[in-house]
């Protein structure tokens, strides 16, 4: 699993980058809903009491439901970590997002959750785009955050996984 682990994630670093991926209108965003429907995904928005997004797979067909009550920075980080459960081949029917970021709940495939974490971070900040961005911008986490269109969160953990800044404490 961890060599088809780092193909994937080198895998959408470049899709994400090189295929025109972005956003209509933005520099930087990139464009999950674009993603997610050209891998077949189907996308539906619900009100729903609970889970941030659930998964729904039968055969080679997945459904992602996604929370109207949640922010639509919310709703992007939720169905680029469902698109990774589909990508990553993670075996299972029914995936329920129920988690902040970093805070994967006990009794889940906590492997798998936080693979899936970890590939919707690198699907919204590409390694290029990021150091790019930083290149010109500078390391500015709400500029970065805003521009990706990620939770501060998201943006910080993806600054500490590339090295560009040291994990601390708290955000």
């Amino acid at each position: 699993m961890a060599y088809a682990w780092g193909n994937a994630l080198l895998a959408i670093d470049k899709a994400a980058f090189g295929s025109g991926f972005i956003q209509a209108g933005s520099e930087w965003s990139v464009d999950v809903e674009r993603v997610a429907r050209d891998l077949g995904i189907v996308i539906r928005w619900t009100w729903l009491d609970g889970p941030s997004g659930v998964l729904v797979r039968e055969g080679k067909h997945s459904l992602v439901i996604l929370n109207r009550r949640n922010h639509p920075v919310r709703q992007r980080f939720t169905l680029a970590h469902e698109i990774g459960h589909v990508f990553l081949g993670h075996p299972g029917l029914v995936f329920k997002c129920h988690m902040t970021y970093d805070n994967i709940p006990r009794g889940s495939n906590r492997l798998y959750e936080w693979q899936a974490n970890r590939f919707a971070e690198q699907m919204l900040m590409p390694e290029e785009l990021v150091k790019e961005f930083v290149a010109n911008h500078g390391l500015h986490l709400n500029a970065i955050r805003t521009a990706f269109g990620v939770s501060e969160a998201t943006a910080y953990w993806r600054l500490v996984h590339l090295g560009l800044v040291q994990e601390r404490l708290a955000i």
